[in-house]
């Protein structure tokens, strides 16, 4: 796999796999024409592109003559149009593989004698075996050093196993997390016992574990993990990573902070959610919303730039609110019902790839079951921040 950002690659990048005579492996393979049109050619493109999935990604390059894996040339493809065939491309993988694999990504790159080369980036992919189901193929296909090969009844099981590991291995780190919180272990201590927990975990960080480069992080986009409604902040280094947090004099607590784990998960803790309101503690539904989306949005930026890869799980855990109503200005509404227990953890939400969260409302609708269920816990039918068609009005 080139080791460089997907959107930077260039044709530098391209000629530099020819210089240095990079031989095709585990992450990488090169061909010199797209595939063809007949059912031999659709079924080795699937093997091709479902062998890098179920292996932990690669590239697949276009456009390159290679002779026993060692690339010669980069010739470019001789085709009309290049978007076209990229469509189809999309379509074949779309219909022949089950499950889909997301988060493929796509890039013509110009230059070259005869046309474009061709990168197609597949990622390792947690819904792991993928198997090719084009006209009940019903096979399975991973890679080596070696390239490509049928995965045998051993390899097959074992790729299911490590499937649902990482999903308990998700949970497991939320669990783990949440535990800590409720008993004050956090980077910087806590004014407030009430508090909102958002974590967004990419499954890349529990399969792969790519560590960050936090330093660049810091030095080029410490300003896209700001603690939850916080204007100014601090940063420091921790041992689980990069930590920001909001200064507060008061007994030398914190209002919030925002952790950026070395692998790539990101926890944000605020203790200023439940407010005092008529005699009543309550949570602001409009607050409460607004700030999930802006911070959601941000920490996606980050990780969308150092090529974590999705699907991310976003799960948002309240403590200390027992007791607690929802914080409603219309004076059409009742006042709902108290939550009735000290602990919730709302419903997981998965977002597939960062492509499909456009802006703040593309993100709200997204994330509407997590905040349905906190309106739902305070005695409503559902959050009413979102019209009648399902739209976000904030």
């Amino acid at each position: 796999m080139i080791s460089k950002p997907f959107d930077s690659i260039d044709k530098q990048d391209i000629e530099f796999l020819i210089e240095n005579k990079v031989r095709e492996g585990k992450t990488i393979e090169y061909k010199g024409t797209l595939p063809g049109n007949s059912d031999k050619d659709k079924r080795e493109f699937l093997a091709d592109v479902s062998a890098f999935a179920n292996a932990g990604g690669g590239d697949l390059i276009y456009g390159i003559i290679e002779n026993d894996g060692i690339p010669k040339e980069a010739i470019g493809l001789d085709c009309n149009n290049i978007d076209s065939e990229r469509c189809r491309l999309e379509n074949i993988i779309r219909d022949g593989l089950s499950p889909r694999v997301q988060g493929i990504k796509m890039k013509v790159i110009e230059g070259f004698e005869k046309g474009p080369v061709l990168l197609i980036r597949i990622p390792s992919s947690w819904t792991a075996p993928h198997m090719i189901s084009f006209k009940n193929t019903s096979r399975f296909f991973t890679r080596n050093s070696t390239g490509k090969h049928q995965m045998d009844v051993t390899e097959i099981r074992t790729a299911f196993l490590q499937s649902e590991t990482l999903l308990e291995k998700i949970k497991c780190f939320r669990d783990e997390r949440v535990g800590k919180i409720i008993a004050d272990e956090t980077p910087v201590p806590l004014i407030a016992e009430s508090r909102l927990i958002l974590h967004i975990m990419p499954v890349s960080s529990f399969a792969t574990m790519t560590i960050l480069d936090i330093s660049g992080v810091k030095k080029d986009y410490i300003n896209s993990l700001p603690p939850i409604d916080s204007a100014s902040y601090r940063n420091r280094f921790n041992i689980d990573g990069l930590l920001t947090y909001e200064e507060n004099s008061k007994e030398g607590r914190s209002w919030s902070y925002c952790q950026l784990f070395r692998y790539g998960q990101i926890e944000a803790v605020y203790a200023d959610l439940v407010r005092e309101h008529n005699g009543r503690r309550v949570i602001p539904s409009e607050a409460y919303e607004k700030y999930i989306v802006k911070a959601t949005l941000k920490y996606f930026e980050v990780l969308r730039t150092y090529e974590v890869q999705g699907p991310l799980m976003v799960s948002i855990c309240l403590i200390g609110i027992k007791g607690v109503y929802m914080g409603v200005r219309r004076p059409d509404f009742d006042s709902g019902e108290p939550i009735d227990r000290d602990m919730l953890i709302l419903p997981d939400i998965s977002i597939q790839e960062y492509e499909v969260i456009k802006d703040r409302s593309v993100l709200a609708n997204h994330l509407r079951p997590i905040f349905d269920a906190l309106w739902n816990a305070c005695g409503f039918e559902r959050s009413f921040n979102y019209d009648e068609d399902g739209n976000w009005k904030l």
